[in-house]
């Protein structure tokens, strides 16, 4: 998807417009709903790391997990782009937020460039995931 730069800073003020919106909307909520906030986009960008790792070891041998993994191909992604902008809009921790939101994101990177070796690994030296399906 090609962006013209009249659009790209269309969306890029768009982004900073609703992450100045948050942030006042949940510096007017209160402490614990900031935190609230911060903890549920952390254990979100955990499971979809989790969910996709899982679903990537069974796409060595099963077609369907493999068009499944192709349809939420941008999940990760998304998430990965969503979470620092409501850990910037939330911030309950002060600098801290921002050094467990990465070590988060590079923990869960680091979770799935595993699961992508293991996976690469498990097709590789398992000569019976070569093998088509019987029945």
């Amino acid at each position: 998807m090609e962006l013209s730069p009249r659009r790209f800073v269309l969306l890029l003020g768009l982004v900073v417009g609703v992450v100045l919106m948050l942030y006042r909307l949940f510096e007017a909520a209160g402490k614990s709903v900031e935190v609230a906030v911060a903890v549920a986009a952390l254990a979100l960008l955990v499971a979809v790391y989790l969910g996709t790792g899982l679903v990537m070891l069974r796409a060595a041998r099963d077609q369907r997990a493999r068009d499944l993994l192709q349809r939420r191909g941008y999940v990760p992604i998304f998430a990965m782009v969503a979470t620092p902008l409501i850990l910037i809009a939330a911030h309950p921790w002060g600098v801290a937020t921002f050094a467990v939101g990465g070590g988060a994101m590079v923990a869960c990177q680091l979770f799935l460039h595993a699961m992508i070796v293991v996976a690469a690994v498990r097709g590789r030296f398992n000569p019976r995931s070569a093998r088509p399906p019987r029945g």
